[in-house]
């Protein structure tokens, strides 16, 4: 997880580089499939099936929000790339522009799924 900050005109940077923010929980998931044909005539069979994937619901966190600003840092892309500016400086003068969303969970893994399936075969 890296956080992101941007500049004007949605120009993104990292501010300490990538990776400072951890990493999500391991992903695991455990998916299941069974079919079965069934034979109706000489030519002519049907196919039944079920496929479960996550099928234990498994809701792990897959994504954090990382980005700490709901607008872009108030400063000049000149500014920007002249350096000698303070983040965090920037960051606690704007107090109202903070994201309280911030690195709080934003997307999970896919919730359990069921499938059912009928192939005719002729």
């Amino acid at each position: 997880m890296t956080e992101e900050g941007s500049v004007p005109v949605g120009v993104p940077f990292f501010p300490y580089g990538r990776g400072n923010l951890g990493r999500t929980p391991v992903l695991s998931q455990t998916d299941f499939s069974v079919f079965q044909d069934i034979k109706t005539g000489m030519r002519t069979s049907v196919e039944l099936g079920l496929t479960v994937l996550n099928l234990f619901d498994q809701a792990t966190i897959t994504r954090y929000d990382n980005t700490r600003m709901v607008a872009d840092l108030p400063i000049t892309l000149d500014q920007f790339f002249n350096g000698g500016w303070d983040y965090e400086a920037l960051l606690a003068a704007n107090p109202t522009s903070v994201d309280p969303k911030f690195r709080q969970a934003d997307q999970f893994q896919a919730p359990r799924e069921i499938r059912f399936t009928v192939k005719f075969k002729f």
